[in-house]
């Protein structure tokens, strides 16, 4: 199975949202699908390239390993900050209201600057997601509200030769 590619689901709010998605072929409405969403890192946006962010990130691939029925989308942003975010989320909600979704199984990554993106994401409304992993990234949003805590795992890896 391969992804689909340059997507476009045009919000009233945020405009155009490219993205790229991996939908299993034996795909049943009336099951449920975990979704992954994997946010781009430099060489990722939609002005460098259609499927630019699949072709430097493997995240997308890599992930059907771990569950090949479950639904992948890898948005091709407009940059890594609030905009960003908002798209990010509008297309999280659009796929929650369209495909039959398990809502404690959504998942969401950040490399580099789509770990920025991610971020702002998780201040603005972390309760959509129940996962989230950012790697390699800086953390631009403003701090998680304590309740929040409890739900996701925070893992923090520092090293002196950075």
């Amino acid at each position: 199975d391969s992804f689909l590619l340059d997507n476009v689901y045009q919000d009233d709010q945020y405009g155009d949202i490219h993205y790229n998605a991996y939908i299993p072929k034996a795909y049943d409405k009336r099951q449920s699908y975990a979704l992954y969403i994997t946010l781009p890192g430099y060489q990722g946006l939609y002005f460098q390239g259609v499927g630019k962010n699949l072709e430097t990130e493997e995240f997308g691939f890599v992930s059907q390993n771990y569950n090949s029925q479950m639904i992948i989308l890898a948005p091709q942003l407009e940059d890594w900050d609030e905009l960003s975010a908002n798209q990010t989320i509008a297309l999280t909600k659009y796929f929650l209201e369209h495909y039959n979704i398990d809502r404690n199984k959504v998942y969401i990554s950040g490399y580099s600057g789509g770990g920025k993106t991610l971020s702002w994401v998780l201040t603005k409304e972390p309760e959509l997601y129940s996962d989230a992993l950012m790697c390699s990234s800086k953390w631009d949003g403003y701090l998680i509200d304590k309740k929040d805590c409890n739900r996701f795992k925070i893992v923090i890896i520092c090293s002196s030769s950075l």
